[in-house]
């Protein structure tokens, strides 16, 4: 596999990741890199990951920090048989509620010997699912990728302008999407890059990969529109206090990336982490029952398509109730909505 042709780093690691699930056969897995800027961050960016939810990976989901700590610290590869009775591991609560046993990580070093980041395997499912072949099969993955990193990106480097612009966000979202809806999406996404150079990170900077993401998803451009929104997740989840709207509205956007990618069970549990926050969300309105709406309803239609029609009426279901609440019984998106609950029922 060539990954120095990768024109984005989401790109080269979502590459990799179809590497390493070939490889080893994780039940999840993802991909985290910290880039220059981001030296004093705890934990390198997760840029693709497989049955977690992007969002909040070293947080909320069932994983043991720990492990993830200690292979970035000693930057050494590592392989845990079963967490559930490897001593330090076995009494760490984190391990417990994660139900861990099989762990797999391999830190990506750099040849200064800085470790950037990190490939983690692992499954609850049983103890003794990696082997010593995987742990070396995993380690050729990750030394493939460091090769790879520096012309990916410079090639990244050298596709982005380097002038800011000081204008507010509002008005650079309201000129870029003028210019996308009469076909000239490469300036929008120029307006948008500019906008976003040299810039902290912030909520409004989240929504601007955000808004690029749509335009180049629009455009055609999967790549790039999976790099802008997995940024956007990543920004808008780590500034918010709470379950927010926006990082919901985003991971709808990254699922729908990659299904059109061909990645479902990715995208099925980034809707339902999509889900889940919706539901959390205070003070019910209508704009939340139309995110539930939406979201079941992308679950319910992505699940028919995998052939999983009785896990599929559940969430069609749900979707009819929340489209109702949010539009009203005799609105037009209601109707389609129960047409296709209906066409959903006749399957089984």
């Amino acid at each position: 596999m060539t990954f120095e042709r990768c024109r984005h780093l989401s790109e080269l690691f979502e590459q990799g990741i179809a590497d390493l699930l070939a490889r080893v056969q994780p039940e999840r897995a993802f991909i985290a890199y910290r880039e220059k800027n981001q030296a004093n961050a705890p934990f390198p960016t997760p840029y693709v990951a497989h049955g977690f939810a992007l969002a909040n990976l070293f947080t909320t989901e069932d994983l043991s920090i720990e492990v993830v700590r200690k292979a970035l610290s000693n930057g050494e590869a590592g392989l845990v048989v079963d967490a559930l009775n490897a001593p330090g591991l076995n009494t760490r609560s984190s391990v417990m509620i994660a139900g861990l046993r099989s762990v797999l990580t391999v830190p990506l070093r750099h040849p200064s010997g800085l470790t950037v980041g990190l490939i983690y395997a692992d499954s609850r499912a049983k103890s003794g699912a990696f082997t010593l072949q995987h742990l070396e099969e995993v380690k050729k993955l990750g030394a493939l990728l460091i090769v790879a990193l520096p012309s990916v990106e410079k090639r990244q480097r050298d596709s982005e302008p380097l002038p800011r612009s000081e204008e507010e966000f509002d008005v650079v979202k309201a000129s870029a999407l003028e210019l996308a809806k009469v076909d000239r999406s490469r300036e929008a996404v120029e307006l948008l890059q500019v906008w976003s150079s040299g810039r902290a990170t912030s909520p409004e900077l989240g929504m601007a990969h955000g808004v690029r993401g749509r335009i180049l998803d629009q455009a055609g451009d999967l790549d790039g529109a999976l790099e802008a929104f997995s940024y956007s997740v990543w920004i808008l989840a780590s500034h918010a206090k709470g379950p927010d709207e926006n990082t919901s509205l985003m991971m709808n956007n990254l699922a729908g990336v990659q299904v059109k990618r061909g990645n479902l069970e990715r995208a099925i549990g980034l809707l339902k982490a999509s889900y889940e926050q919706w539901q959390r969300l205070k003070l019910p309105n209508k704009k939340q029952f139309a995110g539930l709406a939406a979201t079941s309803y992308n679950l319910g239609t992505l699940l028919q398509q995998m052939g999983k029609v009785r896990e599929a009426i559940p969430w069609m279901t749900d979707a009819l109730d929340a489209s109702i609440e949010a539009f009203g019984e005799q609105h037009e998106r209601v109707h389609q909505i129960a047409a296709s609950l209906e066409s959903l029922k006749q399957e089984c």
